[in-house]
């Protein structure tokens, strides 16, 4: 926690800075590769090691979210539209806010046994009494 507060106090601390964004020697982009905090639209926030994806010839933000002790590791792809923020930081710095985040990976949708009874059966049966003579 101490690391935690001292970072966002702006205070010195002992974790290594995020590697520098800049292109590689040979002049060529640099694969985007590092640890970093993804805002997405909705007041969403991942944490993890980010890279590009392409999927379907689209390109996503993929976010490899790494294990805490109350989940495994687990991934998210993110549509370049919904970011409005990535923020590069340190492995630790990632490891440690998405232990904090309490984020967790989409469920499979089960229907609560108390709802089954809001559904409505559907009768195959034609309503005899509409007229459709005007149409």
């Amino acid at each position: 926690m101490g690391l935690l507060k001292n970072i966002f106090r702006g205070g010195a601390t002992t974790a290594t800075a995020a590697p520098p964004l800049a292109v590689a020697n040979d002049g060529q982009p640099r694969r985007f590769d590092t640890w970093a905090i993804v805002d997405v639209m909705g007041h969403q926030r991942y944490v993890g090691k980010v890279t590009e994806q392409v999927v379907s010839g689209c390109g996503f933000v993929r976010v490899d979210i790494p294990a805490t002790s109350d989940q495994p590791a687990w991934t998210k792809l993110i549509g370049t539209g919904s970011i409005y923020a990535i923020t590069p930081v340190s492995k630790e710095i990632a490891v440690t806010l998405a232990q904090r985040s309490g984020v967790a990976p989409v469920q499979p949708y089960q229907l609560q046994p108390e709802r089954k009874s809001l559904l409505v059966e559907c009768d195959d049966k034609v309503d005899d009494d509409f007229d459709d003579e005007h149409f």
